[in-house]
């Protein structure tokens, strides 16, 4: 029932774009998340940065 719902109202044109669209935001905020990673593990001693993973 729930999937012939979301048929109902994602039909197939509108379903690409948006998995576009989530795909590309989980890919942006990986990047931006290692970007954040790395530049705390720079500020921090080296030891500190392996400690935590």
């Amino acid at each position: 029932m729930t999937s012939f719902l979301g048929y109902k109202f994602y039909p197939t044109p509108m379903v690409k774009p948006v998995k576009m669209f989530a795909i590309g935001g989980v890919i942006t905020w990986g990047l931006v998340y290692k970007a954040r990673e790395a530049m705390m593990a720079a500020s921090a001693p080296q030891n500190d940065a392996h400690g935590k993973h």
